[in-house]
């Protein structure tokens, strides 16, 4: 993980602050919450919110040049792209509560309305967590 290069033997030593492991440093570090009760769960959300936006902007950039205004398949892209969102992310409140915070904490281009797509520090980020699962289910 990209977050490796700040770990220790005490924990991971982050701009100062000593954060006790790898889900400290995504939730207080990087989203300024507090860091109790199912940090995993809000991870898993923001893991897969990213995910639905990556395979989104993958999908369009493969057929951006031939799209067409009033083309079907740009409709169908985003009817796939929102019940992805569903299916993950739950309903639109907390879907709109997710773009908010990751665009707020620029992991995400607002573009011309949310979710936009990812800056580097979002694939950064998406890549991080997507370690973080795998070692999780490994132990």
């Amino acid at each position: 993980m990209h977050i490796d290069k700040f770990k220790s033997d005490k924990g991971y030593l982050v701009n100062e602050v000593l954060y006790h492991s790898a889900a400290s440093v995504f939730a207080v570090g990087m989203f300024g919450f507090c860091g109790c009760s199912d940090v995993d769960s809000f991870l898993k959300m923001v893991r897969d919110g990213l995910q639905i936006i990556h395979n989104g902007t993958k999908e369009f950039d493969a057929i951006e040049d031939k799209l067409t205004p009033g083309d079907p398949r740009w409709k169908s892209m985003l009817k796939k792209e929102a019940d992805e969102n569903k299916r993950l992310i739950g309903h639109d409140g907390a879907q709109m509560m997710l773009w908010y915070v990751l665009d707020r904490e620029g992991f995400i281009e607002h573009g011309s309305s949310v979710p936009g797509w990812l800056t580097d520090e979002g694939e950064i980020l998406l890549s991080d967590l997507n370690e973080y699962f795998e070692e999780l289910a490994r132990n």
